[in-house]
């Protein structure tokens, strides 16, 4: 789900406002806020349309957010592949 917002977010609309594609850590909290708030509707037992209006206005303001991060080189990578972490792929 991350690499699809990353893949949705990379596009001329999002560089042209400032935000160019979604770094991973933003793209991880969209997704736990949507999957708490469709958790707490079903589990109350309400529709889960009744949750849309909510989700639509809280993404679209997470994803509208600009911040330094998005400069960095994270932002720029194949979002389809894992993120290296230190210290894995040297030979030893």
């Amino acid at each position: 789900m991350s690499a699809l917002i990353y893949k949705l977010s990379d596009n001329e609309e999002f560089w042209r406002a400032g935000l160019g594609p979604a770094p991973r850590q933003l793209a991880m909290m969209v997704i736990g806020a949507l999957n708490e708030l469709v958790a707490d509707i079903l589990e109350s037992g309400r529709d889960i349309m009744d949750g849309l209006e909510l989700a639509t206005s809280a993404t679209t303001a997470l994803m509208a957010t600009s911040f330094a991060e998005r400069r960095t080189s994270d932002t720029h990578r194949d979002m389809s592949q894992p993120p290296k972490r230190p210290g894995t792929g040297r030979i030893r």
